[in-house]
């Protein structure tokens, strides 16, 4: 586990491993222990009272992920990240690891923090880590992105990808030559899904929001056609924000096809610390 820049929640002093390593610990006494799959607990305040993705919200993104429909996202962030020659980087709102994970793979001599809510999620991440082996420099907590614990100016990066963006924490944290890369929907992102659950389906809004902080210095745009099969397409359906606003007639199209063609348009944000 990663801990040279992390910090105590609740002082803010720096965390380090207690006799035995079985926790986390502060020179102020807080303790926080490390569970049997790797990961720690690292929220405080109203954070606790929030839980994140559920369970089986979690398996099903971590099932369609596994088969690769996304992966020219993830190339496309290791594109981003490339560019910084990164030392630590920070994925805000990392879900499952999916994307936190070919981070550490792709850059193997930086280390790679992922922070979620999500306590199933991050579960499912640190089992992965240790499966890869990869927890020497992939570590995850269960934590709310408004209040990281990690030390000022102290990150490379921090990708923030379909998540909610911490701009004014996100700045906190990085180093002065710091970047922030955050993943949007574009366009036409998903527009096959939404063509086949509703009469009349419609775009979504071109995205290039402005960060108090930060100047946005370029755009990596990922466009593809996937073909989506049977056994992903509801999994998929749930990633998305209409799961939560779709009829139950609507849901059905979804469930009695056989596949689903749509388009994958995604936009690669990358922003420069001012």
């Amino acid at each position: 586990m990663i801990t040279d820049i992390l910090v105590c929640p609740i002082c803010r002093n720096g965390l380090s491993f207690s006799e035995g390593g079985r926790s986390l610990v502060c020179p102020s006494g807080h303790c926080f222990d490390i569970s049997s799959s790797g990961y720690v607990n690292l929220t405080r305040g109203s954070s606790v009272n929030i839980s994140g993705d559920s369970k089986d919200m979690i398996r099903a993104r971590r099932d369609f992920l596994a088969a690769g429909y996304y992966l020219p996202i993830a190339n496309g962030v290791v594109e981003a990240l490339d560019a910084v020659s990164p030392s630590r980087i920070v994925d805000a709102g990392c879900g499952e690891g999916y994307y936190t994970s070919h981070f550490a793979k792709s850059f193997p001599h930086a280390g790679v923090i992922g922070f979620d809510l999500s306590k199933p999620g991050i579960e499912l991440a640190s089992k992965a880590a240790k499966r890869d082996g990869l927890s020497d420099r992939l570590s995850y907590s269960v934590c709310g992105i408004f209040d990281l614990p990690i030390r000022d100016r102290s990150v490379s990066a921090v990708t923030n990808l379909f998540a909610p963006c911490a701009g004014e924490e996100f700045r906190r944290v990085l180093r002065d030559d710091g970047r922030l890369i955050t993943v949007v929907a574009g366009v036409r992102h998903l527009f096959g899904l939404k063509a086949a659950i509703y009469d009349e389906p419609y775009e979504n809004e071109e995205r290039r929001d402005s960060i108090d902080g930060f100047v946005l210095d370029d755009i990596i745009e990922v466009r593809q056609t996937a073909t989506i099969s049977k056994e992903h397409i509801f999994p998929l359906f749930t990633m998305t924000p209409y799961y939560f606003r779709t009829g139950e007639r609507d849901k059905d199209k979804l469930l009695s096809l056989d596949s689903l063609t749509t388009e994958v348009a995604a936009d690669i944000l990358i922003y420069r610390k001012v």
